[in-house]
């Protein structure tokens, strides 16, 4: 059905968030490469009042008359669903969100922070705007960031360039390989129950199958 093979489309975008972004090769992160004083400036130019307005609110309406009870049924379990792979975004972007949402007093900061998934600007090469944050990791949250090139270079792992698995290091420091099932399991399973809670009101069979394969993928890596 047409507006089937719409929502196929929105789950597709509400999902993207479980494809892990190609991540720069892991290199040492530079903790000193810009001095407190270079820190405090890009932190001011960055939170300029002007920048902190630079995105507006859009509100976003659609006409649900055409769908059936089981389609709209569907909706907000795809919703949810997306709502978890958000988080799972904001911990590879920056770490848990809501202690750090918390912490900013100023509710434009909040808001811009929020926007950014972190206190570096997105759309400034990524300069920090919190005051007390320096250059962003170059390896986000998917490497130590004291971790090397040639460290990770030298490390015989297989699967260590895999794109569902974190690295991170164990309780004697060495490199250990998490994949995201395990790293992320609770969160991944609760998804995958959404998604196979909306593949049995689908009433497109293509559509429902296709939600079943994303339930076990995500559960799979």
């Amino acid at each position: 059905m047409k507006i089937e093979r719409l929502i196929l489309a929105a789950a597709t975008l509400l999902l993207a968030a479980c494809e892990p972004a190609e991540s720069p090769a892991p290199t040492q992160i530079p903790r000193d490469a810009l001095t407190e004083p270079q820190v405090a400036e890009r932190t001011r130019a960055a939170a300029a009042p002007a920048r902190l307005h630079i995105y507006d609110t859009v509100r976003l309406e659609a006409d649900l008359s055409a769908l059936s009870d089981r389609q709209k049924e569907m909706i907000p379990l795809l919703i949810d669903a997306s709502e978890i792979m958000d988080e799972l975004f904001w911990l590879q972007a920056y770490g848990e969100r809501e202690p750090f949402l918390a912490s900013i007093e100023n509710p434009a900061l909040r808001r811009f922070a929020e926007i950014n998934y972190g206190p570096w600007d997105r759309l400034a090469d990524d300069r920090p705007f919190v005051a007390g944050y320096g250059p962003k990791p170059l390896g986000a949250r998917f490497y130590p960031q004291d971790m090397s090139k040639t460290e990770f270079e030298a490390w015989e792992q297989p699967g260590k360039d895999g794109l569902y698995s974190l690295v991170r290091r164990n309780a004697d420091g060495a490199l250990t390989l998490v994949p995201y099932r395990q790293a992320y399991g609770p969160q991944l399973e609760k998804a995958a129950g959404l998604l196979r809670q909306a593949a049995e009101l689908a009433e497109d069979p293509g559509f429902s199958n296709y939600l079943r394969l994303r339930a076990d993928a995500l559960e799979s890596d």
